[in-house]
């Protein structure tokens, strides 16, 4: 509890100011080091706070055009993908009907028609991995960008290097951290867009099929 009100506090404008806030999470930070007991460790509360503070990395993180636009792109990724795997289980069960039936001719067809499917669902797949890294690695650098210009101003840098005995990786915490949150955010949007996909492409594919009952 401590820890979050010292995170609600808004961001000093003069460096002895963050120097004083550094050293209180680096101070607490160490408590939770040092005491010796084995407790469980506290699961992350998803209210209102955590939504509004997400919302404004976001909006920092995603501030230019282009981002926007990869994320996009990865939108239509993630559709296309979810089209071509109704495809090949499509033909993944006309495949296994013509090998029950014997028909020697369809049977290759399915095949063929299999082999040239698995092509551009490769590249789909190798296509949704570019853009997540691509898409992660714009947003580490606007996050690190907007560090920068907030908190490592004037002097501010040399006076938290003087607390290194209490504060840690200071490097690690405006870089590799950042980095790591990038990559889970855009990991976040994809298991809640991909789902709802689904969920709408293979309704509709039944719908069609069997009909509204």
């Amino acid at each position: 509890r401590k820890y979050r009100q010292l995170l609600k506090q808004k961001p000093p404008e003069e460096d002895s100011a963050m120097v004083d806030r550094v050293a209180n999470l680096a101070s607490v930070d160490w408590e939770e080091q040092e005491d010796g007991s084995k407790k469980k460790k506290k699961r992350a509360i998803l209210d209102s706070k955590f939504h509004e503070a997400f919302t404004r990395l976001i909006k920092i993180a995603m501030r230019d055009w282009k981002s926007c636009f990869k994320l996009l792109g990865f939108t239509i990724a993630l559709f296309t993908r979810t089209q071509i795997t109704m495809k090949m289980s499509s033909l993944l069960g006309t495949v296994t009907r013509n090998m029950i039936e014997r028909n020697k001719t369809a049977f290759q067809t399915s095949v063929a028609k299999l082999i040239v499917l698995a092509l551009p669902a490769s590249v789909v797949n190798s296509l949704l991995n570019y853009l997540a890294s691509n898409i992660a690695t714009d947003m580490s650098e606007n996050l690190v960008s907007h560090l920068h210009k907030r908190y490592l101003t004037g002097i501010t840098a040399y006076q938290v290097l003087r607390l290194s005995s209490q504060v840690s990786d200071v490097d690690q915490r405006i870089t590799q951290d950042v980095e790591e949150w990038a990559s889970s955010a855009v990991l976040i949007f994809q298991n809640l867009v991909k789902p709802g996909i689904d969920v709408i492409l293979y309704s509709h594919a039944l719908t069609t099929t069997v009909g509204l009952q």
